[in-house]
């Protein structure tokens, strides 16, 4: 083994930074992805929108997450800092920092490699179980939105606030514009759905004013006390 890779095992500090490093990507890749797939499933493209983005740099950039993905779940799992098991990282709400949040990141996984395995798998489904599954992307996107702002300590830092922000708008502003110009779902259901794209974010907004950016979430997410705290 290198002894850089050797000395990145061995440095928690190292190891947290790269999880940091590599969650903040990875959430910008899967933003990347639900616009496109967003655009793609569109009808009526706007004309400033590229021509040539479809769904092959749709497909590509969502294997490009896989890989962040991968190290981002290493990275956690190999930090001694933290108790993070790799049967953690598929089965939610088992380890015991910061249970909940964590978890929420798990079950985004678990959605996100069903979708990729589906997308692998389309020309052997049905349109309609292939869309039944794909749509789950959206949710895997918003919880892991809250699992970076639940598990971060850096998440009131102005460019993690920026980071989530952005990526936040990007994703509100392809789906009113799709909303606005299909013609595929009934008038109450676009309607409700576009509630809903506005509701989820701010009901994430306020979550993040009252939890992360408020005093004290570091022992309200469930972080496990000190050993030498703990044993007082």
């Amino acid at each position: 083994m290198p002894t850089s890779a050797l000395i990145l095992i061995r440095d928690p500090k190292a190891l947290w930074f790269l999880n940091r490093g590599t969650g903040f990507v990875l959430l910008s890749l899967l933003t990347l992805s639900v616009v496109l797939g967003v655009m793609a499933s569109s009808r009526r493209l706007p004309k400033w929108w590229p021509r040539f983005v479809g769904n092959e740099l749709h497909r590509r950039v969502a294997l490009l997450s896989l890989s962040f993905l991968v190290v981002h779940i290493a990275t956690a799992v190999l930090d001694s800092f933290v108790s993070i098991s790799l049967l953690d990282s598929i089965l939610p709400f088992q380890s015991p920092y910061r249970t909940i949040w964590l978890g929420l990141g798990t079950v985004a996984v678990d959605l996100f490699i069903a979708v990729l395995i589906t997308t692998g798998l389309r020309g052997r489904m049905t349109e309609a179980a292939w869309r039944s599954v794909h749509v789950l992307s959206y949710l895997a996107w918003a919880l892991s939105v809250v699992h970076g702002l639940g598990t971060g300590t850096d998440s009131h830092r102005a460019w993690a606030l920026g980071t989530n922000a952005g990526c936040g708008a990007l994703v509100i502003l392809c789906l009113v514009y799709r909303l606005l110009t299909t013609t595929d779902l009934a008038l109450p259901i676009r309607v409700g759905l576009l509630v809903a794209t506005f509701v989820v974010p701010l009901g994430i907004l306020w979550w993040t004013i009252q939890g992360p950016l408020a005093p004290g979430w570091s022992h309200r997410a469930g972080t496990p006390a000190p050993a030498s705290k703990a044993a007082k």
